[in-house]
């Protein structure tokens, strides 16, 4: 007997099935804000510490971006 795994006929690695059910509830920033050029929009790299997700949140200039620490 065989199974059907889908197209990719592998299996889902861990850190891929923890992405997929978790919440991203506590994303937490990594490090302080940055600007590309002066007067730009701040960007700030956050993770999610349940299962090592990342993005990056885009602030307007005229909004202050949060402390880190």
């Amino acid at each position: 007997m065989t199974r059907n795994r889908g197209k990719s006929m592998r299996n889902s690695t861990v850190r891929e099935i923890k992405m997929a059910i978790c919440t991203h509830e506590r994303l937490a920033p990594v490090g302080p804000s940055t600007q590309e050029t002066e007067g730009g929009i701040w960007q700030t790299k956050l993770s999610c510490p349940a299962c090592g997700a990342a993005s990056i949140h885009e602030t307007p200039d005229t909004a202050r971006p949060a402390p880190v620490g």
